[in-house]
């Protein structure tokens, strides 16, 4: 259940990302956090 949360969230965050770079930075730091809890 948690990897699937995550490849949801590292999909998010990569289409955001390409979107718009400052969105995708928060994101970015978000996924490190879900990943280390």
């Amino acid at each position: 259940m948690r990897t699937r949360k995550m490849q949801i969230l590292m999909k998010m965050g990569r289409s955001m990302t390409i979107e718009a770079e400052p969105r995708g930075c928060l994101l970015a730091s978000y996924d490190t956090d879900a990943i280390m809890s």
